[in-house]
């Protein structure tokens, strides 16, 4: 459906809830929910939204059942407005390619605190790995900025 303003939108949902107090039905509190840009926040505000439901980040979980860094990047296609954070069986030598291919951000707690280092209460061990995970994630960040930022000349 297209409103007067020619973009895509529910037009018809935007009157209805407009009109609703008018046909004399009471409303409490009406929420929008999945309010993705400031257009749409601004729609629901006008038609009476006291509160507005936007997505932060998705957890996508257990991306290795769901095939890994591969299905970040085919969700990430069409849903490229929405962060993604992969989760479960992530190594510390895959981050990178997790990042590269659309996670925003990966958890990494089975790589950090590992079960042989936690049975020996080794947080040496468990600091170690956290500092090169943080090493590493922002190197992988640092090469996706820099393949964004690519302009061939």
């Amino acid at each position: 459906m297209r409103d007067e303003e020619g973009d895509d939108g529910d037009l018809a949902y935007d009157r209805d809830l407009q009109e609703w107090p008018q046909r004399g039905r009471k409303i409490l509190l009406l929420e929008a929910g999945t309010v993705l840009n400031a257009k749409d926040a601004r729609k629901a505000i006008q038609a009476g939204a006291k509160f507005l439901m936007s997505p932060v980040s998705v957890k996508v979980y257990p991306i290795s059942a769901l095939g890994g860094a591969q299905y970040i990047s085919a969700i990430k296609k069409p849903f490229s407005h929405v962060p993604m954070v992969a989760s479960q069986g992530i190594t510390i030598d895959l981050l990178e390619t997790y990042i590269i291919q659309g996670a925003s951000a990966v958890v990494l707690s089975d790589a950090i605190f590992s079960k042989e280092a936690m049975n020996q209460s080794n947080f040496d061990a468990i600091q170690q790995l956290a500092y090169l995970s943080a090493l590493r994630g922002g190197e992988a960040v640092e090469r996706k900025r820099g393949k964004n930022h690519l302009h061939v000349v």
